[in-house]
């Protein structure tokens, strides 16, 4: 069976592996395929889901509406008008749901558990060859993103240039080759920049009285809040400790909507601030003068008020890297992760081949896949992945 939970009221829900249960199936993969267009793989967990039928995405609060159900095999694929609890089908029709995402039917909502996919750390500047592939690149890109989470797209807003983004090289030198053989968009890459984050250094307080007059309106918000550093990992909480009665609950839900958004875009370097709890501590509002905007504008900037007061240090993103290599090699290979700010955490050896374990600076790994073979005379293998944020150091950050 399944275990959910209920979309308003977050109560546990659970249903069996039988068809006499309501629909609940979890899209886990998107592809676009050139002959159907886009596939939605589901596995059922309960009911059955018919061709034609209509059901629910509780996360977009949108209808699907399934045109027909494919059962796959490799190359080929069957057509069918029902699939039954414990299948695994593609879904045609299904045009807004992603990967994690949970159908359900309308009148029996549930959300299964969402799948946790971990932030990129790598983005390049891409932009199309030519104007008749600006379109053309757009779609390819849209289409990417559904189907792969830890691929993101978006745009500097100072340079107008878009950005993708994804968990390394690797990634994105594929996601360029999956651009010209499958969507048949030519496209020019600039060079990888490494995803930076922000955090506090201390916990600080901020305010702001927001007065403005625009086109003969006056505008009026007033927000004091307060920031707190917290462990890696934590993420970014928002916490409303106004006395109640002092800002209307419209006027709150907006700032802290604010809070969050500029976190994202970043306050002193232009990273996403991390690992922090803000509380909003108190806040005043005019009966004529406020308004959604001007709340937004006094949270915004009494957050930067207290960030600047606190002080913020750079995280870079650190890599695991696993090496597999021929003994004799192991010296040059641990010397010039060394050279890259790395450390080695581990090796093992069985007198022929040595695996080591290190962690690196995402910075100092470009081009590293063509470095190793290039030491090893081509016989040494890497896996590179994500590993944890961690502080870069005085004159680096410099």
């Amino acid at each position: 069976g399944v275990t959910g939970k209920h979309p308003k009221t977050s109560a546990v829900i659970k249903h069996t592996a039988s068809d006499d249960e309501p629909t609940t199936a979890l899209a886990f993969k998107i592809f676009s395929d050139k002959y159907v267009d886009r596939l939605t793989y589901v596995r059922v967990y309960s009911g059955i889901v018919k061709k034609g039928m209509t059901l629910h995405n509780p996360r977009s609060g949108k209808k699907e509406r399934i045109g027909k159900i494919l059962r796959m095999y490799a190359n080929k694929q069957d057509e069918v008008n029902e699939a039954f609890a414990g299948e695994i089908v593609a879904l045609v029709g299904v045009k807004l749901a992603k990967t994690g995402d949970t159908l359900c039917q309308l009148d029996k909502p549930i959300v299964l558990e969402h799948m946790v996919f971990p932030d990129p750390v790598i983005s390049i500047v891409i932009e199309p060859k030519s104007k008749a592939d600006k379109d053309k690149l757009e779609g390819a890109l849209k289409s990417l993103t559904d189907e792969d989470p830890t691929f993101q797209v978006s745009e500097n807003e100072e340079t107008g240039q878009t950005l993708i983004s994804g968990m390394g090289e690797l990634h994105l030198e594929i996601i360029n080759e999956r651009l010209v053989k499958e969507f048949n968009v030519s496209a020019n890459t600039g060079n990888p920049m490494v995803a930076y984050r922000e955090a506090l250094v201390t916990a600080a307080e901020g305010s702001e009285e927001f007065i403005r007059e625009h086109g003969g309106k006056k505008l009026y918000a007033k927000i004091i809040l307060k920031v707190e550093p917290k462990p890696r990992g934590y993420g970014v909480t928002v916490e409303n400790k106004i006395p109640e009665g002092d800002v209307p609950q419209a006027y709150i839900d907006e700032a802290i909507k604010a809070i969050t958004i500029q976190a994202k875009t970043g306050i002193v370097h232009g990273y996403s601030l991390i690992d922090f709890h803000c509380e909003l501590i108190g806040g005043a509002y005019s009966a004529t003068d406020s308004t959604e905007a001007s709340f937004q504008a006094a949270a915004s900037i009494a957050l930067r008020n207290a960030v600047q007061e606190s002080g913020v240090i750079v995280l870079e993103p650190i890599m695991k890297l696993e090496i597999d290599s021929p003994e004799e090699n192991t010296g040059d290979i641990i010397g010039d992760v060394s050279s890259r700010r790395g450390q080695v955490v581990e090796m093992k050896s069985d007198g022929i081949v040595a695996r080591i374990t290190a962690t690196v600076p995402m910075a100092k790994l470009f081009r590293y896949t063509t470095d190793l073979r290039s030491m090893s005379k081509g016989r040494a293998v890497a896996t590179i992945e994500p590993s944890h944020f961690e502080q870069v150091s005085g004159n680096i950050n410099e």
